[in-house]
């Protein structure tokens, strides 16, 4: 996987862990050149790594990233920072792991009902309205925003796995540790 990875095109990389981030990056310094890829880091300009992720997508960086911080590109995502970039996703994203949500009641009468979220009827894939994004701060479970946003939310009425999706980037694709 490393030895495909074509330096006209940009790229962010998501895998489970840091090790596995020094990993790309020594592996394309030795293929291509120092610094192919970065990954976010905590500074004196950038206090979470979060925000260094940030940063590195509006300045069209190739990054390698973990599981952990990918919640963090929801507004990166929102504002198109991703669509001239590809999404590579190694092995299965924490992200998806089943959470507590509001009750079964909460979440039928206000976010379906009143039109905060909408649920695919054919996937379980939710997303945010355009209610739920001008409520934002007012509403609870600013964790399920964040994950709708990106994605990563399915309803727990579909039986089968949840489905990663992310239409933001150029091409999305996941791979297995075996690939990389």
């Amino acid at each position: 996987m490393i030895r495909s990875f074509d330096e006209a095109e940009k790229y962010l990389v998501v895998v489970p862990f840091i090790s596995e981030c020094d990993r790309i990056i020594s592996g394309t310094q030795e293929e291509y050149r120092e610094g192919f890829f970065v990954q976010p880091e905590v500074s004196r300009d950038f206090p979470t790594k979060g925000q260094h992720l940030e940063f590195l997508l509006t300045t069209n960086q190739n990054i390698v990233t973990t599981h952990e911080l990918y919640l963090s590109i929801v507004v990166s995502a929102q504002r198109g920072d991703l669509r001239d970039r590809h999404l590579i996703i190694d092995e299965v994203l924490s992200v998806v792991d089943v959470k507590p949500g509001p009750k079964q009641d909460v979440w039928k009468d206000f976010f379906v009902d009143k039109g905060y979220a909408q649920v695919c009827e054919y996937t379980g894939k939710i997303t945010p309205s355009h209610l739920w994004e001008d409520d934002y701060e007012a509403v609870d479970f600013k964790d399920l925003y964040r994950q709708a946003s990106t994605g990563c939310l399915n309803s727990p009425e579909f039986s089968r796995h949840p489905r990663f999706s992310f239409s933001a980037a150029v091409r999305t694709r996941r791979v297995t540790a075996s690939r990389f």
